[in-house]
């Protein structure tokens, strides 16, 4: 099997259609240098965040976890977006 299959079938639908949702999204950014995949990105790993988080994880400390997570991605977009690391990733990339 794929899952596990003590999850409800409900739950590994949501799962799974977030993770293809999201790498779709990745694909054609990357394919098509779309300007918004980053962004597009964090919303879909948040959506998948969020699933995890209530749905998945029985840990008193999940909320916490989730908050980490979301500063994280947060962090990571913002690096993607300042001019710093465009240019610099643009120089390596074209010599």
């Amino acid at each position: 099997p794929y899952s596990n299959p003590d999850f409800p079938h409900t739950l590994l639908f949501f799962h799974w259609s977030a993770v293809l949702f999201a790498s779709t999204g990745f694909i054609y950014g990357y394919l098509t240098r779309w300007p918004f995949t980053p962004t597009f990105m964090l919303a879909g790993y948040g959506f998948m965040g969020i699933i995890e988080t209530f749905w998945f994880m029985t840990s008193p400390y999940k909320y916490p976890t989730m908050a980490f997570e979301f500063t994280a991605y947060i962090l990571i977009l913002t690096l993607l977006h300042s001019k710093g690391f465009r240019e610099g990733h643009l120089a390596s990339c074209h010599g």
